[in-house]
This record gives C-alpha cells, structure tokens and sequence, in this order.
C-alpha cells in the first residue's frame, strides 16, 4: 500500500537524507584515507606512533558502512521495506556508537599520544637522523609542513647525531666549540642558505623557525579542532535524524498493512 499524506512526506526525506548520508560517508571515508596517508608520512618506522592511528581505523570502517548504509536505506525507502528500513536503523545506530567511541578514545589518551609522539621525534632527531631515509623524511616533512625545528626547540639539533661532526674530528671540533655553532637540517630554515649553521647561544634570529614540532603540532590540532567537532556534530545530528526518519516510516508502512489488511 502506497504511503499517503505526511507519511509520503517523510518517505522522500528518508531518500533525501539516505543521499546525504552516502555523500558525509564517502567526505569521512576520504577524510580518514588521507589522514591516515598524511599520518603515516610522518609515522613512518614508528610503531608506536602509528598505535594511535585507532580512530582513523574506525573512522575508515565507518565511513565506509555510512556509503553502504545510505544506498540501503534509499532503497529501503523505495520499497517500503520494513526489513531493509530496520537494518538501516540498527546499522547507523552501530556507525554513530563506534564514531563516540573513537572521539572519547582520542580525548582519553590525549595526554598519552603527545607525550609519545614527542618521545618518538627527540629519539628520531638525536639518533636516527642522516642515517636512515625513512627518519630523514619522516623529519623534514614534519618540520617543512607545519613550520617548526626540533621537537622541543631548535637546541635539540645540536644534540643530535646529525652534528657528529662535531666530535669526529678534532680541528673541527676545536673550532665548531669555539665558534659555538650546530647545524640543522634545511626543513628547519626558512632560507636554507643562510640558516644551516646556527649559534649555540640560542639567538636564532628569522632565518630559522623557533617553535618545536610538538608545540607546533598542538597548535594545528587547537586551530583545526573547531572544524572537527563542527563537523561531527553536524555528522551526528544527520545520522540521529535518520534513526528518527527511519523508525517513523518503519511504523507507518506498518501501520499501512494493518489498515490495507483489515480493509
């Protein structure tokens, strides 16, 4: 029996809004693809780090329900299907469990990750730099894209593996300490030409960046933090509202074969 009246009216804004969750489940699919892919250009090597990339897993796995589901419940909507109609509720009612679970999960492991993080980019810069490929540019990506040296501060260079010269050979090593100069990669200079060498002393001048990487890192995460929970509660509202629309016309197709069946 065809739906008549509101009924008819929330039918098609089933299939509206089953159009529009397909589209939010293909934008957070591609969101966390990236992430993931950017993420991993930094994580490269680190196992440790890459342990915290748990939301983005979930939130891959959601996106991807959330493009099944929103052809689903088009078609649910289509048809008339109670079953179709049911599982698309149980199934969004799953997609917006598991997107609270990885948002609480971030939030409680906040303090975790950064201290990790940090951990994993001072061992990085004071052992493995210049002597692995993958370190090298895991490093200069960090520090070229979000604009910072070091993991505290630039100081943390001349502590690194990579100012060895400094100790292996002894002329050099008498000049650089009276010189009191380190070096630092040109993923820290925002002119590589003039920047490379820089002053113990700790007067850094403009030719090098002066924040560190897991001060900058914060900072990116608090200015892009608005958008994300913008977008997840906007996310969330869409899916909440499916599970209304859904559960509704669910009942008044039932209601529908009630009435057609005693008639």
């Amino acid at each position: 029996m065809a739906l008549q009246g509101c009924y008819a009216c929330i039918k098609y804004l089933v299939i509206i809004f089953n159009f529009l969750f397909w589209l939010a489940g293909i934008a957070v699919l591609g969101l966390s693809v990236y992430s993931y892919i950017k993420g991993s250009s930094y994580a490269s090597g680190s196992e440790d780090i890459k342990s915290f990339f748990t939301p983005l897993y979930i939130l891959m796995a959601a996106g991807s329900l959330m493009t099944i589901l929103g052809f689903l419940g088009c078609c649910g909507a289509l048809r008339e299907s109670q079953c179709m109609l049911g599982t698309f509720f149980f199934l969004v009612l799953v997609v917006l469990v598991a997107e609270i679970t990885a948002g609480v999960w971030a939030l409680m492991n906040k303090k975790e990750a950064k201290k990790v993080i940090a951990d994993e980019l001072t061992k990085i810069i004071q052992k493995q730099y210049g002597n692995s490929t993958v370190a090298n540019n895991t490093i200069d990506a960090i520090q070229h894209d979000l604009q910072c040296c070091g993991a505290y501060k630039p100081e943390d260079w001349a502590e690194s593996n990579f100012n060895k010269w400094r100790t292996d050979i002894s002329v050099l090593d008498k000049i650089s300490k009276k010189l009191g100069t380190y070096e630092v990669p040109e993923s820290c200079c925002k002119n590589p030409e003039t920047c490379v060498r820089m002053p113990l002393n700790g007067v850094l001048g403009d030719s090098v960046y002066s924040k560190g990487c897991i001060d900058a890192m914060e900072d990116f995460i608090k200015h892009n933090l608005k958008i994300v929970v913008g977008i997840g509660i906007g996310l969330g509202s869409i899916q909440i509202l499916g599970l209304i629309f859904s559960i509704v016309l669910c009942c008044a197709i039932k209601n529908g074969e009630g009435m057609s069946y005693h008639v």
